[in-house]
């Protein structure tokens, strides 16, 4: 098993089949991230997805402050592991329901699941998207922004910050075009932006040879704080964000499997600090654009990409017989996918989840697991 890479497509019969240059970086990278959009936005793909697009990640999340950011290439997080024990995941609709519990946290919401009987139940619940890995203090007061280019070759290059200085959106001139933010040209040893901010409401820079660095920095004091790291290819910042509710403490303990067990520690101990909890998710990652010859593919099958760039090739024809020659490829393409995906996954040992009590915890209906 390999990790494909557009270079493995560049040697590939693929630049060939469709015509072109297997050095033409630019024209290729077109054809294979069309094709990798459509094959994971296919009906086919149903929610699980394609083989390779699901991966396992680890958050040290702060107690008083339950945010997950994801990282750039999370579409979503399917599945929550809070100390060793899976929670759920609820999406933004979920609080929102006429009869239901209403936007957590809701201090008083009890039932007899969770991290221990009586607590309220530990729950993964979808926000608003966030531009930032960590928001601004806002105890702090307005803040600068301080940016670092961790190539040297990146001097020069500008990114847009915008967000919301004195209660107002800030605006400025690039040129005789107005802007809704302010562009900072990259500088050694680094930059500086001239307001100061409430709140970041987005961040774009141009595609750099290296990691672009940003730090809140109070103007007073002088105090900086990491939120934000970009990467080379990335032009835009923009992640998902999901709130945990009801964490538990920081050496969390598996007490909750049979009563008068002897606490264990679990997780936060001694790996993490007290305040701390280690979360685990399972996360559907998102297409991120092949920039370069070096750049992972999201499709993992490599004939896969190349009927599928051959769909995208023939659908741009303006003929009769283009259409059908385009449907056939993408259908040969859907077949190769679900091939790898019973090869490397299987189809005969699913992961099953039976409730026949519904909602209702087991301990409600007198039964006991051990």
């Amino acid at each position: 098993m390999r990790r494909l890479t557009l270079q493995h497509f560049m040697q590939s019969r693929g630049p060939q089949a469709l015509g072109v240059c297997s050095g033409d970086i630019g024209k290729i990278a077109q054809y294979v991230n069309a094709a990798q959009e459509r094959l994971l936005y296919a009906k086919e793909a149903n929610e699980e997805g394609w083989n390779g697009g699901w991966a396992e990640m680890v958050f040290s999340v702060d107690k008083h402050l339950p945010y997950i950011t994801c990282p750039r290439g999370v579409s979503r997080l399917e599945a929550v592991d809070v100390c060793g024990r899976p929670v759920p995941v609820q999406n933004q609709f979920y609080e929102y329901q006429l009869f239901g519990n209403g936007r957590m946290p809701r201090e008083g919401w009890r039932r007899g699941v969770g991290f221990g009987r009586g607590r309220r139940l530990t729950q993964g619940f979808s926000r608003n998207n966030a531009c930032l890995f960590q928001d601004l203090n806002p105890l702090n007061g307005p803040l600068q922004i301080q940016i670092y280019a961790v190539n040297p070759a990146d001097i020069g290059k500008r990114v847009l910050v915008q967000g919301v200085s004195n209660g107002r959106i800030v605006t400025s001139q690039d040129g005789s075009s107005t802007v809704q933010g302010e562009f900072v040209v990259l500088a050694s040893p680094f930059a500086t932006t001239v307001n100061t901010y409430e709140c970041i409401q987005g961040v774009q820079k141009d595609v750099t040879a290296g990691e672009v660095q940003f730090f809140s920095l109070d103007p007073i004091w002088g105090i900086m704080e990491p939120v934000l790291t970009m990467e080379p290819g990335e032009t835009t910042a923009w992640y998902r964000r999901y709130y945990i509710n009801d964490m538990p403490r920081g050496c969390c303990t598996h007490d909750w499997f049979y009563p008068g067990a002897a606490p264990q520690p679990q997780c936060g101990c001694p790996y993490t600090p007290r305040e701390r909890v280690l979360v685990t998710a399972l996360a559907k990652l998102d297409l991120v654009p092949a920039v370069y010859a070096t750049d992972y593919m999201l499709i993992q099958s490599l004939e896969a990409l190349v009927e599928e760039s051959l769909s995208v090739y023939y659908s741009t024809k303006q003929d009769g017989t283009s259409p059908g020659v385009s449907a056939a490829h993408h259908l040969n393409a859907i077949r190769l996918l679900i091939g790898e995906s019973t090869n490397y996954q299987g189809k005969n040992s699913p992961a099953v989840q039976v409730k026949p009590f519904g909602s209702a915890s087991l301990d409600r209906v007198n039964i006991g697991m051990i």
